[in-house]
């Protein structure tokens, strides 16, 4: 499919050349300012049957601050239309995310890309090529100011990829649910699963769903659920009976059952946990189990700590491979996986030890400021070979050294990295296992870095309220038992950036939860003492709110005040 260009006219009144044989596609150019830089351009299709406009881009040429003008001096005009070919570095973005859909529309997927592909189109280069020179161009103030300028165009600069290559992107905003029997409870319930993440900018950051409820009513079974419904993995030895139904609106219109995930990983510590373990399907998608459980079920806590420099290393040998073959989705996984340490943990050393499975000798990799690049990676590919991961050593200790929370933090950090890929689904249980609360808000941090890195959503189930605390409340359900029952209800108050207070007291249901504390100082009124002659026997040692837990039991004792 060729793209001709048509220097003299306006797109509202573009010229189909009879001598050229159709299908083929005019540019025009547009009559917008674009504040002074003149990005915009029409493309338009001249099929057998017709012609009609497939939409509006923004083209970027380097080198000319109007991009008009640089079109007309780089590329050699001998007629009025005439090929399009361009002798300069150059960018384009769609104005609206459905140049896209009307391009597919008109030309189908292949002709689609190969004319995106002749445009430069930032989508198409940054999925395919995304070392070429000329995505250079997405740092001008020509792109950021005057291609970017509308909400349409940010909309085809987020959301572009997923019309582009459907079957490698999912979408930036779906939703889906999963129907079946948890827990001990009779009756089946619906978990309704929202993300949105490229709204963040006019929305909350919702990547993350989060599970709440209390002990014994199937948090941790949902996630089972979702791991079947997603994987096809027969689960009913760990879930029971019951058909799981999952229901999912597909929004790219491939008539999708299920929400496109490439894998789904389950991350969870706990001793009694009881996902399966990975799957040996390379079918997608597909199932990584990341625990501290053997393939034969048995909790295998020191087996995990060992395997941690053997994640480490297929970290590198990964971003080896892609700086060898320039893979398309490019992720310096160790990169990543530094950044997100560093949001909860200090450390100025992180080492990789290696023994060499043959003659049994020693080596060592300084994680902390490795960079691989082309160049590096095939000396450290060299020294890589015929060595296996020993051990880790975190600002001179070793990882046995550590404390319990600095482990769990440092083993989900690794494990996820190691195995997480473009478009995954994670399945967290209790995260804040042995961690610190402001240890558990650093967790937050690194988990949602090492989503965002891959384009990956989470579903958590938790007991923690500073995990709830960094959810907004439509991406958040909370289990309740009655009468026998099971409900999924939604907060009653937005939770995102809420008081722990209110949190514990009413999300979590703390409020109406018997506290040894309490009982004791209602237990000092009904033995006859008023809160006067508490606070005289106690002095300092009494504060405010236990005053007023005192005075209520002394007027629901009637005793005079």
């Amino acid at each position: 499919m060729k793209i001709y260009y048509q220097p003299t006219l306006h797109s509202h009144r573009p010229q189909y050349p009879l001598s050229i044989p159709r299908p083929y596609l005019i540019l025009a150019k547009d009559e917008w300012n674009d504040y002074s830089y003149e990005t915009t351009f029409d493309l338009h299709y001249a099929g057998k049957e017709g012609q009609t406009l497939i939409g509006s881009l923004s083209l970027i040429i380097e080198g000319f601050s109007k991009s008009r003008e640089g079109l007309a001096v780089v590329a050699t005009h001998q007629f009025e239309t005439t090929e399009f070919e361009i002798a300069a570095r150059y960018l384009a973005l769609p104005t609206s995310i459905t140049f896209y859909t009307n391009l597919y529309e008109k030309l189908g997927p292949d002709d689609g890309k190969e004319v995106l592909a002749l445009l430069h189109d930032v989508n198409y280069l940054e999925h395919l090529k995304p070392d070429t020179e000329d995505l250079e161009l997405r740092a001008t103030e020509a792109f950021q100011v005057s291609a970017l300028r509308g909400g349409g165009a940010m909309e085809s600069f987020g959301k572009g990829k997923e019309i582009i290559f459907p079957h490698d992107y999912i979408p930036s905003r779906f939703d889906f649910s999963v129907c079946g029997q948890v827990g001990r409870c009779r009756n089946e319930v619906k978990l309704d699963v929202s993300f949105n993440t490229k709204d963040a900018a006019y929305g909350l950051p919702s990547d993350v769903f989060v599970v709440i409820g209390r002990n014994g009513l199937g948090k941790t079974h949902l996630l089972y659920r979702v791991l079947s419904s997603i994987t096809g993995s027969d689960l009913s030895q760990v879930v029971g009976g019951g058909e799981t139904v999952i229901k999912y609106s597909d929004p790219s219109g491939r008539g999708l059952q299920r929400p496109p995930f490439k894998r789904v990983l389950a991350v969870a510590l706990s001793p009694f946990e009881r996902f399966p373990p990975s799957s040996d399907s390379v079918n997608e998608p597909r199932y990584i189990y990341c625990g501290c459980r053997g393939n034969n079920g048995a909790f295998e806590i020191e087996q995990a700590y060992s395997n941690i420099a053997q994640r480490l290393k297929l970290i590198i040998e990964q971003d080896i491979y892609e700086a060898q073959h320039k893979a398309k989705f490019a992720r310096p996984k160790l990169a990543t996986l530094i950044r997100a340490l560093r949001e909860g943990l200090e450390f100025k050393k992180l080492q990789l030890n290696l023994r060499h499975r043959i003659s049994g000798s020693l080596d060592s990799i300084d994680l902390g400021n490795l960079a691989i690049d082309k160049e590096s990676a095939r000396i450290l590919g060299d020294k890589l070979a015929g060595f296996d991961g020993h051990e880790i050593l975190f600002n001179d200790l070793r990882f046995e050294s550590l404390s319990s929370g600095q482990k769990m933090f440092l083993l989900t950090a690794v494990n996820l990295v190691a195995y997480i890929g473009n478009s995954s689904l994670v399945l967290l249980d209790e995260p804040e296992l042995y961690l610190h609360p402001n240890l558990e808000c650093s967790f937050m941090n690194m988990f949602r870095s090492i989503l965002r890195a891959f384009e990956s959503r989470a579903i958590v189930a938790t007991h923690s309220v500073y995990v709830a605390r960094e959810t907004g409340s439509d991406n958040v359900a909370i289990l309740r038992e009655t009468d026998g029952d099971l409900v999924i209800t939604k907060p009653a108050f937005q939770t995102f950036g809420a008081d722990i207070g209110m949190l514990a007291n009413y999300i979590f249901e703390n409020l109406s939860q018997p506290k040894h504390y309490e009982q004791w100082l209602r237990s000092l009124v009904r033995s006859g003492l008023t809160a006067e002659a508490v606070v005289e026997r106690y002095g300092v040692l009494i504060n405010l709110e236990s005053v007023a837990i005192l005075r209520d039991e002394q007027k629901k004792q009637g005793m005079a005040f």
